[in-house]
């Protein structure tokens, strides 16, 4: 008995039909991720060459969308128009593209998220379709194919270099800087006659290129206590440097600081756009009969690129303290932050948010936290209370960055601490000018 002859192509039939729903599958979901990044990034990005990367994959999810259609209608009896195969092929090709570009990203960034799967399975998923329709000859109902490979392959690579320029490198070459000064102004006695009362001027100025948020600032103004020495010799010196007093004086012994005043210049949170400027003046108070001989000030700040991240509104609202109601110390701040001291400190801690769609999924959630850690001055440091800050993942904030993972965080966020500088003022001065 013979065997019926229909089986073969019955089985050819079933498996052209397999493989059109995988691959129509995927065109799908490739679809649909390129589409929901790219109407994300074209409404919201924050720049604008965000917005171009977002109708780039916009675009590039209607060219999936139409790859779909094009492949059921190859798949058919007559393989469809003779365009089909390269809608197909091109729809596939950027698909890959795309996902193998948000991989390597993804690998450079460092960050684990869920969607690193997405990426994977979509870039495996193409270079198996890829395979699958250069096996069932695509390429031979594409005129030129050649050049067709060529062009999709530029397509692919100018896609991906576009959203390196535009989201890593372009932010990592526009400049910021923060301009922070501090200054004594002229002094005058107090209305009871018992007291100095002297201005402290500081000047923050945005001079770079992009508008930046200020984290956390902090001035303050500390006093020195020394008395006159007989002529020190060089062990006295070493002794010096040995404490961190690099300033090696002859004929003064420098006893330690005291702290006069402290605060911050600005509402953490606050943002300056390029060519803003904020100036606040201090009013300090220091005794007549005070036996200080120098007055020291400084002032720091911690900013935030806002071109690169959008900090939550609730930052400023944030703020918790290390003591409790009895004002007993009830919390410590990370020990790679006071050095294991357990200071005081009041901590701002919210989530920032990615200026990309891209970057939201690629580098997941984060929180910025600063602390303002209430330290009092030394002998060895002129100067106490100190702001630091940091940008981790969630549940990670108290873990110690490396070297390169602060570096990373400066590059990715522009996270950096600007200084005013130390500027001195003499005590004795100061008196005889108000007392004559």
């Amino acid at each position: 008995m013979s065997k019926s002859g229909p089986i073969p192509n019955d089985r050819k039939s079933k498996r052209i039909l397999a493989f059109a729903i995988l691959t129509g599958v995927g065109l799908s979901c490739g679809a649909i991720e390129l589409g929901v990044l790219g109407a994300a990034d074209a409404s919201t990005a924050v720049t604008f060459g965000g917005r171009i990367i977002g109708v780039t994959f916009l675009f590039s999810s209607l060219l999936a969308l139409a790859a779909v259609f094009a492949m059921f209608a190859y798949s058919s009896g007559s393989r469809g128009p003779s365009y089909s195969g390269a809608i197909i092929l091109a729809g596939v090709a950027i698909i890959g593209f795309m996902n193998l570009g948000l991989l390597v990203l993804q690998i450079e960034g460092g960050d684990y998220t869920p969607y690193l799967w997405a990426w994977i399975s979509l870039a495996s998923w193409s270079c198996w379709t890829l395979f699958m329709l250069h096996r069932r000859g695509v390429w031979r109902r594409i005129p030129q194919p050649k050049k067709f490979a060529v062009g999709v392959l530029l397509s692919g690579v100018l896609a991906v270099a576009n959203f390196a320029y535009t989201q890593i490198y372009k932010p990592y070459a526009q400049s910021s800087k923060l301009e922070l000064t501090t200054t004594f102004g002229r002094a005058s006695i107090t209305p009871d006659g018992k007291s100095v009362s002297l201005p402290l001027y500081m000047h923050m100025a945005n001079k770079g290129e992009v508008s930046l948020y200020i984290a956390g600032s902090l001035y303050q103004v500390t006093a020195r206590k020394a008395h006159a020495s007989k002529a020190r010799t060089t062990k006295d010196w070493l002794r010096d440097i040995d404490e961190s007093q690099l300033d090696l004086r002859r004929d003064v012994n420098v006893e330690g600081y005291d702290l006069i005043q402290s605060g911050p210049v600005v509402s953490p949170g606050e943002w300056y756009d390029p060519g803003d400027s904020f100036t606040t003046t201090k009013i300090i108070e220091v005794p007549l009969g005070s036996a200080y001989d120098v007055l020291v000030a400084k002032s720091d700040a911690i900013i935030l690129r806002k071109d690169k991240v959008t900090l939550s509104g609730d930052y400023q609202y944030s703020k918790r303290n290390s003591w409790g109601g009895d004002y007993g110390h009830s919390a410590d701040a990370p020990g790679w932050i006071d050095l294991g001291r357990k200071s005081e400190f009041i901590e701002y801690q919210a989530p920032i948010t990615q200026n990309s769609a891209i970057l939201k999924l690629i580098r997941g959630s984060k929180n910025l936290t600063v602390w303002w850690i209430l330290d009092q001055p030394t002998r060895e440091s002129e100067f106490g209370p100190y702001v630091d800050g940091v940008i981790a993942s969630i549940n990670d904030e108290y873990r110690e960055p490396s070297a390169s993972e602060f570096q990373l965080t400066t590059e990715r966020y522009g996270l950096a601490i600007f200084t005013s500088g130390t500027v001195q003022e003499s005590f004795g001065m100061v008196k005889k000018s108000v007392t004559g």
